[in-house]
């Protein structure tokens, strides 16, 4: 279980860090990258349940992952964003 905590956290930061190099060009891009992901992994996950048997699961569990490591760095955005601003 904490190699599955690892993978959310380490996929967390590295949408968080290309979110943060991407929004410094461009603030409104900032929410692109996250929602990007988020999309992906849905269809990595449909993609899943056509590939089938163990393997399909190990995909079907990677894509739930990097799924709620794109939601949490979504979250992680809006939240400093608002920060920032009431500042």
């Amino acid at each position: 279980m904490l190699n599955s905590y690892t993978f959310i956290i380490m996929t967390t930061l590295v949408i968080l860090i290309f979110s943060y190099l991407i929004g410094r060009k461009k603030e409104s891009l900032r929410y692109v990258i996250p929602l990007a992901v988020a999309v992906l992994s849905l269809a990595g996950f449909i993609i899943n349940l056509l590939v089938g048997g163990w393997e399909g699961l190990g995909y079907g569990a990677l894509s739930i992952m990097v799924f709620v490591a794109a939601v949490l760095s979504l979250l992680i955005v809006t939240i400093s964003q608002m920060v920032k601003r009431r500042r």
